[in-house]
C-alpha cells in the first residue's frame, strides 16, 4: 500500500514540476534606437572656400537634455571629424545635434566682406523615426552641421 502512495507521490510531482513551468516572456522594448553621425563643415555655399583650423563645439541633444558635447576642428577641406552617439528614443521625443562656431573668421576673409552665422541646428522628430523602424531597433541619422560664409 505504501508503495502505491510513494508512486502517486512521485507522479504528481513529476507531473508538477513539468506543467507549472511558464514560458518567460520576452519584454518588448519601449524605445528606437538613434545613431548620430554628424560632422560641422565651414564653407561657402557653392564650397569653393573651405576654412579649415575652425573651432565648433557639436552637442547631441535628446529631448531637450545634452547627452555629448565635442569640440571639433575643421580639417583643410573645412569639414570636422565625425561625432557619433547613440540614444534611446522614446515615443514623442526628439533629437537635436546644435553646432556652435567658437572661432572667428580669419582676418582675410573679414577684409572680403564674409560673415557667417555662429549657430546651426538640426532636429530629428519622433515621427521620423517611428515610420522607419521598429521598438528596438535602430535608426542612423547623419546630419551635417554646416556654417555658409557668405558676403554681405
Amino acid at each position: 500500500m505504501q508503495i502505491k502512495y510513494i508512486v502517486l507521490l512521485a507522479c504528481t510531482i513529476l507531473v508538477f514540476i513539468t506543467i507549472t513551468g511558464c514560458d518567460e516572456l520576452e519584454d518588448k522594448p519601449d524605445y528606437k534606437n538613434v545613431e548620430v553621425m554628424t560632422i560641422a563643415k565651414v564653407t561657402t555655399s557653392d564650397q569653393t572656400i573651405q576654412i579649415p583650423d575652425m573651432e565648433i563645439r557639436l552637442e547631441i541633444i535628446k529631448s531637450g537634455a545634452v547627452k555629448k558635447t565635442s569640440y571639433v576642428t575643421t580639417n583643410p577641406n573645412g569639414a570636422s571629424a565625425i561625432v557619433t552617439h547613440t540614444v534611446k528614443l522614446y515615443k514623442e521625443q526628439n533629437v537635436q545635434v546644435v553646432g556652435n562656431l567658437l572661432s572667428t573668421l580669419p582676418q582675410a576673409y573679414l577684409d572680403q566682406g564674409y560673415t557667417v552665422y555662429t549657430y546651426k541646428s538640426q532636429t530629428l522628430n519622433w515621427q521620423t523615426v517611428d515610420q522607419a523602424v521598429d521598438w528596438g531597433e535602430k535608426y542612423l541619422w547623419t546630419p551635417d552641421i554646416c556654417f555658409t560664409v557668405s558676403t554681405s
